[in-house]
């Protein structure tokens, strides 16, 4: 096949669509024989054998309804009813002969044939013994027509049905036999091409393969590698020597690396730093090696320049630049930008000296005015933020003094003050406190009272329910005797019904006895007796029933008066029970006040001994605010040795002079009314001293101890927010970074 691969891809091509396209013909003339036999073996079932069926049965189907009209026909005893049938008869056998016409040139066999032959002999034997049968109904001779329609005429019947069938069962072999050769020729059709397409198919796969792989495969590989190359690795290698156009493609290739890797040599031997390497371009054409030989022209006269102007800038020399004459674009653009880069360092440089040099002769005016971009604009907002924060802090100090001495004087005078009011809030909080120790004792009372009055209150609840009980006993008792009493009163009325009775029994043996005469003397006698004792009995009963209805009367009213009651008691019992809700709940209401009395009594102690101490506090805070008075001053006199800005100079107002602290305490409040005597003798003693660390009062800030009285008093250290001093005012804490910014924020 070495042959086959060294053709051009269009003379391989043109072969295997030739080949493809003879074996769809050979498989196109071998599905047209097979349809054609399928369509011959159709065609005769449609012209023979199925009209043949369809006919026969039509045929069987008429002469079944010209034998039901005839049996009818005997059946009927009515002459219009005959001559129905008759007609009907005349129908069918219409339609008998209409379909015999169509079956007949269907036939083709010589059974079939005789067959038919066989059938219209005796359908026309059968069509005269039935005209017969027809003839005896229609003259009423049921027995004659009974006769001949079960003897003659059904042999003659069955033997036409007979014929008949034997051509059905023709017609449907001969269908059965053509349908099994139109499937045996299509599944030889079938199979014949299926065989073809599988064989074009394999056929197609293995050229579509064969042609594909001899093309693709290497194609791939020359992309792979051309995808490599493009990505800078030139150690490829394509062996591909065919003689069609992808060998052509690969010979290509191979010269296109052979150059790139020659050229990749260079560019190494050059980003070595080696810009001496030779370069020689194959043609005139070959612009990527002229333009690598200028590139390293370039490089070569950029180095040397730049060595230059980078030495001079390691000595210090920041104004030497660099040709950009010999360049052009961006190797000019390059040496430019090196000369820009040198001058904007330069400058801000320049002008960081030239401030820092003012703020080291103390000179806090002093700023980066020049316009900058970048690290050295952010230079210049940093130098010029620490500056104005110093200025600012230094600034901020000498009015702070200023502040920190008038603020000392009101302190001290303050504090003498505070220190008298606490005293008398101290004896205003001893009288709260035994006014709560009284009030405290008349809740503990109104506790103990509303405990007593809701025993009570439970105890009547207890009587009340005591009470609803027993009325609802009561009640079901009183309705027990009026339900004993409406009994009684029917036993009375069954007793007067019975009097009744026997009187009319004594009326009637009287009569008896009068009617027997003497003989019935004494049955008269003792029948008198009995009804004269019935009539007593009647009168009895009639008395007891009253009184028993008057019994009923008096019970129902008690029944009545006993809800009432038990109304009434229920509504008591209600009552009692929320009385007994409403003390307890004042009986709870006054403990809790008897607890709170005892909490606000405990809070006003710890006021009591808070007080003293804020009265120490206060004298101890008046001698503190005299000593930074002092140290005010001495701040004043060091930022006086700087040259301060005079827009922070104007901003800073001078302090009104300290007021010294009034000796005379202040005006004493009015004098409070004496309390009562029983508030006097409740009122606890007042404590000699306060406690070294006293309880706070819940809800108030922890009270610091008392300082002992003999010690000095500290030299307070001055917080500022850019900023902090000491105690001792001439030595000055250096700022930071953060502290400038900080500062610089606060102002």
């Amino acid at each position: 096949m070495r042959w086959f691969r060294n053709l051009p891809l269009a003379r391989k091509l043109a072969a295997s669509f030739a080949v493809l396209i003879a074996l769809t013909g050979a498989l196109g003339v071998l599905a047209l024989r097979g349809t054609s036999r399928v369509n011959d073996v159709a065609v005769d079932l449609g012209k023979h054998w199925l009209p043949s069926v369809r006919y026969s049965l039509a045929v069987s189907k008429a002469s079944a309804d010209y034998r039901g009209a005839e049996a009818l026909t005997v059946a009927s005893h009515e002459s219009v009813d005959i001559d129905g049938y008759t007609a009907e008869m005349g129908v069918y056998q219409e339609t008998i002969d209409t379909e015999l016409k169509k079956l007949g040139p269907t036939l083709t066999s010589k059974d079939d044939s005789a067959a038919f032959a066989d059938f219209k002999t005796s359908w026309a034997a059968y069509r005269e013994t039935s005209a017969k049968v027809v003839e005896f109904a229609k003259a009423n001779a049921d027995t004659s027509a009974l006769e001949l329609l079960s003897g003659d005429s059904q042999s003659q019947f069955d033997a036409a049905t007979a014929a008949l069938g034997r051509i059905v069962d023709a017609a449907e072999e001969g269908s059965k036999k053509q349908v099994a050769f139109g499937a045996a020729t299509f599944t030889v059709t079938q199979r014949s091409v299926v065989g073809a397409v599988a064989f074009c198919i394999l056929f197609g796969v293995f050229v579509a393969f064969g042609l594909s792989r001899d093309i693709s495969r290497p194609m791939r590989e020359i992309t792979a590698k051309m995808r490599l190359l493009a990505l800078g690795d030139t150690d490829q290698q394509v062996k591909i020597d065919t003689k069609d156009e992808v060998g052509m493609l690969a010979a290509s290739f191979r010269e296109i690396v052979a150059a790139q890797v020659e050229l990749a040599g260079a560019a190494q031997r050059v980003a070595a730093g080696d810009v001496s390497v030779p370069i020689t371009p194959r043609s005139d054409a070959d612009v990527l090696s002229h333009s690598f030989a200028q590139v390293q022209t370039s490089l070569q006269a950029l180095i040397t320049e730049g060595g230059a102007v980078v030495a001079a800038a390691q000595r210090g020399e920041l104004s030497a630049r660099g040709d950009a004459e010999k360049f052009a674009g961006a190797y000019r653009e390059l040496v430019e930008g090196m000369n820009g880069t040198l001058a904007a360092v330069a400058a801000p440089v320049a002008e960081v000296n030239a401030v820092l040099e003012r703020v080291a002769e103390r000179d806090m005016r002093a700023r980066m005015t020049g316009t900058y971009s970048g690290e050295f604009e952010a230079l210049k907002g940093r130098l010029n933020r620490t500056v104005a924060n110093l200025d600012a802090a230094l600034s901020q100090v000498a009015a702070s003094a200023e502040q920190v001495a008038g603020a000392s004087g009101e302190i001290a005078s303050g504090s003498a003050a505070l220190a008298q009011g606490s005293s008398q809030q101290a004896g205003s909080l001893e009288e709260v406190s035994a006014s709560l120790h009284e009030l405290a004792s008349t809740a503990k009372q109104n506790a103990s009272n509303a405990q007593q009055a809701r025993g009570m209150a439970e105890n009547a609840r207890s009587g009340a329910a005591a009470g609803v009980s027993s009325m609802e006993k009561l009640s079901g008792a009183v309705t027990r005797i009026k339900q004993s009493s409406d009994s009684t009163a029917k036993i009375v009325k069954t007793i007067d019904e019975i009097a009744f009775q026997t009187n009319l029994l004594a009326l009637n043996a009287a009569v008896e006895a009068a009617r027997a005469g003497d003989a019935g003397r004494g049955f008269a006698v003792v029948a008198e007796e009995v009804r004269a004792l019935a009539l007593r009995s009647a009168e009895a009963a009639r008395n007891t029933g009253a009184l028993i209805e008057e019994s009923v009367r008096n019970a129902d009213e008690g029944v009545s008066l006993n809800a009432e009651v038990l109304h009434h008691l229920q509504r008591i019992n209600a009552d009692v029970a929320k009385v007994s809700e409403v003390m307890a709940e004042i009986a709870a209401a006054s403990e809790q006040q008897d607890q709170g009395v005892g909490q606000i009594n405990g809070g006003l102690e710890a006021m009591n001994t808070v007080t003293q101490q804020v009265a120490a506090s206060a004298e101890q805070s008046s001698s503190a605010a005299i000593e930074m008075s002092s140290q005010s001053e001495a701040m004043r006199e060091l930022v006086g040795t700087f040259q301060l800005s005079e827009t922070t100079v104007r901003r800073v107002a001078p302090a009104a002079a300290p007021a010294a602290p009034s000796a005379e305490p202040p005006a004493s409040r009015p004098a409070r009314p004496a309390r009562p005597a029983a508030r006097q003798a409740a009122t606890p003693p007042r404590r000699a001293a306060a406690p070294a660390r006293p309880t706070p009062v819940r809800g108030s800030a922890p009270v610091p101890p008392a300082r002992p009285a003999a010690a000095a008093p500290q030299a307070p250290q001055v917080q500022l927010p850019t900023g902090r001093l000491s105690a001792d005012p001439a030595r000055l804490i250096p700022f930071d970074d953060d502290d400038s910014d900080d500062a610089l924020q606060g102002f």
